[in-house]
């Protein structure tokens, strides 16, 4: 039988798009860094403890109470101060919590009216 008979259709293969290549592509650096990270744990807690560590985060409490996070990435130490996140968290749960335009003046005007009868 000839491979391009006119009875017979062609199955063509399905197209995927970059994105299960590109989601390999990162599992497996993941991988790897979680991998090196781990063996220079080993090798740090065996025979060199005095080298910097690949990667760590320490948190650190301010005197003020907001966090600080000191980041060590490839023995170069970091500080990050979250204090900006923290004040915009609670400024966002207060606008949260406060009630809509309608409420207030239903509100507003219920306490005006109370306050005449």
């Amino acid at each position: 039988m000839a491979r391009n008979s006119p009875g017979k259709k062609r199955r063509k293969g399905k197209k995927r798009g970059p994105l299960p290549a590109l989601a390999a592509c990162l599992a497996g650096a993941l991988l790897c860094w979680g991998g090196l990270s781990t063996v220079d744990r080993r090798i740090r807690a065996v025979t060199i403890n005095q080298s910097p560590p690949l990667w760590e985060i320490q948190e650190d409490l301010d005197q003020e109470g907001s966090a600080v996070w000191r980041l060590t990435i490839l023995g170069r130490e970091t500080t990050l101060d979250l204090a900006p996140l923290q004040d915009l968290g609670r400024e966002l749960s207060l606008i949260l919590r406060t009630p809509p335009a309608p409420v207030r003046l239903f509100s507003t005007a219920y306490e005006y009216v109370s306050g005449f009868l």
